[in-house]
């Protein structure tokens, strides 16, 4: 691989299908003819448009306006339904209490004739096409007048009026100004017009609830008060709606911003994928490095260029990975190129990336020929899916171990774990999880580095020692999978920072938000695992790699023995989740 802080050179796959969701199956099949395109979003069945509905992983959005007349006829129809409830247990109600009797029967046969007004409005709005709050202003008059009456008949003191407001707050909510004025006045007038009548010995009182010995003024000065909490629920109704209209406005604009940015991205990252394909043509395609034959380019990065290659004699599919002219005059990265071959050779395990065959540089240009993986990496399937399934975080983090094992027992520290350096490869159907690009790997215990007093590896992954430059050994590497481990489980990295310096400080000194909080269905025992996979001091993580594999698949399944449980237990106590140390 050409340089461990390139985008890896091994071969990520399209999905042809698009992005799934987030527990979608992480299978990826090869296209036709060859290996895959390098990993990123695609733009290819975006679509965006106005409606009121979204169809199968593609939204679409309404317009404020639009949106407002949907919930307008919703809240329409359950008006009118509680309306109709409302008379009929007045209807009901008034058999059994006494008043003029006249009056009685002439507000039973209106509210019958607004109730009817009301089912035959719901029935007649089914088709939302025909709704228009004009149109609801016929049973609404309807209405008004059985109000009228009924205030009447319960008394002009009673709460029947206050019937009549909740009329005005419903048509001031709604579209048409005119409706709204039009009942408010309605309304309003009724009222007034019969208190005022009342209190100017016009017409008698007739009501159940009356008011004795009151004067004209004092009755006068009652009707306004009435008409001030009428007209303040109106200006409130209206206000309430420009305030709706203003938040459903900014929302649009916001889920504009967001698709726009969602585009860019898209974009990005197709960008990022022709980058890392780099074409089908390379400097080196056609010619003939060693035994193997190059063809396509397949990746490309800062140091070097992978091409898909055949073996001249036995036909044998390889991916060659060659330095860049002008870096191959550098000594130290000359070493390095190499020191990956040697390592990767050393491994023999199913979860690293196979050596066919090196070149020194002797005799042409260097390079490395090693198995030709079809898939894609972790860091594709994390911007595809933010997350990835629980069990298959657990699938993840045991091969990765197994191969760390291998590692361990090599005296071999990789010390660049990252997800664009674990590679899901598709082998006949089977998925295998393989780690990648061993370049800055420390070989033995103290001779093997090339990076002797520097910080090595990439921020928000290595471990605490590890970016303070201190000597590390296998547990910085459990500590890089546990970092892993959390962004695939709850879709956010664990460190992160503006600038490089800030991501060191936090790694060493501050932990992240507690996984269960991000991913609240998480089993408890993860956040244990992880507490001990992410502790500061090498001494409290897990020894090996796969002993933190182990625990994890137990804590997934509640059964963490009780030893880790306790030791989790002493860490947390000392640097607690979301927390500075002190």
């Amino acid at each position: 691989m050409p340089d461990t802080h390139d985008e890896t050179a091994v071969w990520p796959q399209r999905d042809p299908q698009g992005a799934g969701g987030e527990d979608a199956p992480t299978e990826h099949a090869p296209p036709p003819g060859g290996p895959a395109a390098p990993a990123g979003p695609h733009a290819e069945g975006s679509e965006t448009g106005r409606g009121a509905s979204a169809r199968g992983s593609r939204t679409t959005y309404v317009t404020p306006l639009e949106a407002l007349r949907a919930d307008e006829v919703l809240r329409t129809r359950k008006f009118f339904q509680i309306g109709m409830i409302l008379l009929l247990a007045t209807i009901v109600t008034v058999q059994f209490i006494g008043g003029d009797p006249v009056l009685r029967r002439a507000f039973q046969a209106s509210a019958v004739l607004a109730f009817l007004a009301h089912a035959g409005f719901i029935l007649y709005v089914r088709d939302e096409t025909r709704y228009s709050q004009t149109r609801a202003l016929v049973p609404a008059v309807v209405t008004i007048g059985a109000g009228t009456v009924a205030m009447h008949y319960f008394g002009l003191y009673s709460p029947a009026p206050m019937v009549f407001m909740l009329g005005i707050y419903f048509f001031s909510l709604g579209s048409s100004l005119g409706a709204a004025v039009f009942a408010f006045v309605l309304c309003s007038g009724a009222q007034t017009a019969g208190m005022l009548l009342v209190a100017f010995h016009l017409i008698a009182d007739r009501g159940m609830v009356r008011f004795v010995g009151v004067t004209v003024s004092e009755q006068v000065l009652m009707v306004g008060l009435v008409q001030l909490v009428y007209t303040l629920t109106f200006l409130f109704a209206r206000m309430s709606r420009r305030a709706t209209i203003t938040a459903v406005v900014g929302l649009e604009q916001a889920l504009r911003q967001v698709g726009q940015r969602e585009a860019l991205l898209q974009e990005a990252n197709a960008d990022l994928e022709r980058a890392l394909r780099g074409g089908h043509g390379g400097r080196f395609t056609g010619q003939q490095v060693g035994p193997w034959v190059l063809g396509e380019l397949i990746g490309r990065g800062a140091m070097g260029e992978a091409y898909r290659a055949r073996h001249g004699t036995s036909g044998l599919a390889a991916a060659a990975k060659l330095l860049h002219p002008e870096v191959q005059s550098e000594p130290a990265q000359m070493r390095r190129f190499l020191r990956e071959a040697e390592i990767m050779s050393q491994l023999d395990s199913p979860h690293v990336v196979k050596v066919h065959d090196v070149g020194d540089g002797t005799q042409g240009p260097p390079y490395i020929a090693m198995e030709l993986l079809e898939g894609c990496d972790l860091a594709w399937l994390l911007r595809k899916r933010r997350r990835l399934p629980v069990r298959q975080v657990v699938e993840l983090v045991e091969q990765v171990a197994s191969a760390l094992e291998q590692a361990r027992a090599s005296e071999i520290v990789h010390r660049d774990l990252k997800p664009q350096n674990l590679f899901c490869a598709d082998a006949g159907g089977k998925k295998t999880w393989k780690v990648l690009d061993f370049g800055v790997s420390k070989l033995g215990a103290v001779a093997g580095t090339l990076t002797r007093g520097h910080v090595i590896g990439t921020p928000g992954y290595m471990a605490p020692e590890q970016a303070r430059g201190a000597d590390v050994d296998h547990r910085a590497d459990v500590f890089s999978l546990a970092v892993i481990a959390y962004r695939a489980l709850t879709g956010r990295p664990a460190f992160t920072g503006e600038d490089y310096p800030k991501i060191l400080f936090d790694i060493c000194f501050v932990q992240p938000a507690r996984p269960g909080e991000l991913l609240p269905s998480l089993p408890p025992d993860v956040d244990l695992v992880l507490a001990l996979g992410l502790a500061k001091s090498a001494a409290h993580r897990p020894p090996r790699a796969v002993d933190l594999a182990e625990a994890l698949a137990l804590a997934v399944e509640g059964r963490l023995p009780g030893a880790w449980r306790s030791r989790a237990g002493v860490v947390l106590a000392v640097q607690p989740w979301g927390k500075r140390l002190a």
